[in-house]
């Protein structure tokens, strides 16, 4: 690279983490920065533009349109929809190699720490300063005072809650300074779960053990198998046994009011199928969207979107993640791709996935979506073979 170049590639990089940083509420304006970045050099990303990004941008594009009409969170919202995902996409395609590096593991733990930084330090200061005897589950995030909703603080730990498994695929190929980083930063993330009380986000953790699982049992011995199982055994029959569990028990108190009734939460998804269900006759009744205080929130990606930007959104929206599902798939079973890289990529996109299933991403959590389009951006350079050269 000549040192333009440089200039140019370390320049967006800052960009990038900045606007997941988010420093003072401002981030969005180097979202703005990274994407004029990308736009004035149109010799270099126009290649990098498929048929995923044509969807994304379609889709997001809408949005943004439809929303345009009753600005409510404010007119700069109006860029960051039409603008965010496409930027953060093909930034992705950017910096995607076709031959796996062992840098890129890094630059994702390091992503993901800095998307996490202020939520983290914000919890942690709560919790140092009030304990975990305290039953509001809301608190004002650090640097801006903005009091943001336990679900949206619980997003910025998805990540992190994936790294059991990850440890489990990458558990002989990692250096140790950075397997005591990943385990540190999981137990400070889960002080901060247990804090604001995310079932979601716990529920992640299992299901992404489960998926690790599912990788490397087919790839190693019967002993190793028994190994795993038995150290995962042990940490399960320490935690059962050492643990109060009781609602009397201090750290249990932000899950105590929502575990009255846990049984029928089990069964609706926290109550929210009822409004799955009711958004799916909306879809017919009210094919241009409906006000939120019809019903509340979908509590779902696609319903949330439905609600909001009407059937073309909503449909948009689904055409671009059924497109992205069949990359997925066709990223996971390439098999000149390293499985333990497939295996990350497929826990982290699980991660994603799982939440969107359960919360209204575009509003209030709209940065995560775009980190996802981040992720399915690197997905979709690897399962097509593609590598740009930018010398």
């Amino acid at each position: 690279m000549s040192t333009i170049e440089k200039i140019y590639f370390w320049g967006l990089a800052l960009l990038f983490l900045l606007c997941l940083l988010d420093p003072l509420g401002k981030g969005f304006a180097f979202g703005y920065l990274l994407a004029i970045g990308i736009l004035v050099n149109p010799s270099t990303y126009f290649r990098y533009i498929d048929k995923s990004a044509l969807l994304l941008g379609a889709a997001t594009i809408a949005y943004a349109l439809f929303y345009s009409l009753t600005p409510q969170k404010g007119t700069q919202f109006i860029l960051i929809y039409a603008l965010f995902p496409v930027s953060f996409y093909l930034y992705a395609r950017y910096l995607a190699t076709k031959k796996y590096k062992e840098w890129l593991l890094y630059a994702f733990f390091f992503t993901f720490f800095i998307f996490s930084l202020i939520p983290l330090v914000t919890v942690l200061e709560n919790i140092r300063t009030g304990g975990y005897l305290q039953l509001e589950r809301n608190l004002p995030l650090l640097g801006t005072g903005i009091i943001v909703s336990a679900t949206k603080m619980g997003s910025f730990f998805t990540m992190h809650m994936c790294i059991p498994a990850v440890i489990l695929i990458y558990r002989f190929h990692i250096k140790k300074w950075m397997l005591f980083l990943l385990i540190g930063l999981y137990v400070l993330s889960l002080l901060c779960i247990l804090r604001i009380g995310s079932r979601t986000q716990l529920l992640i953790t299992a299901i992404t053990i489960f998926i690790a699982l599912g990788y490397i049992f087919p790839k190693i011995k019967s002993s190793q198998r028994i190994g795993i199982i038995g150290f995962l055994g042990v940490i399960i029959a320490v935690i059962i046994t050492q643990i109060n569990f009781s609602m009397d028990a201090t750290w249990m108190t932000a899950f105590s009011d929502r575990m009255e009734g846990s049984t029928n939460d089990m069964y609706t998804a926290g109550s929210r199928t009822e409004r799955w269900s009711r958004s799916f006759e909306y879809l017919f009744s009210h094919p241009f969207g409906w006000s939120v205080d019809e019903f509340g929130f979908s509590h779902n990606l696609w319903l949330d979107v439905l609600r909001e930007g009407g059937v073309i959104c909503f449909f948009l929206l689904v055409i671009y993640s059924l497109a992205s599902l069949k990359n997925i798939y066709n990223f996971l079973i390439k098999k000149n791709i390293d499985f333990r890289f497939r295996a990350l990529l497929a826990i982290y996109l699980s991660g994603f996935y799982l939440v969107f299933m359960v919360e209204p991403i575009f509003e209030g959590m709209f940065t995560f979506f775009s980190l996802s389009c981040f992720v399915q951006g690197i997905v979709n350079t690897y399962q097509k073979n593609e590598e740009f050269n930018r010398n």
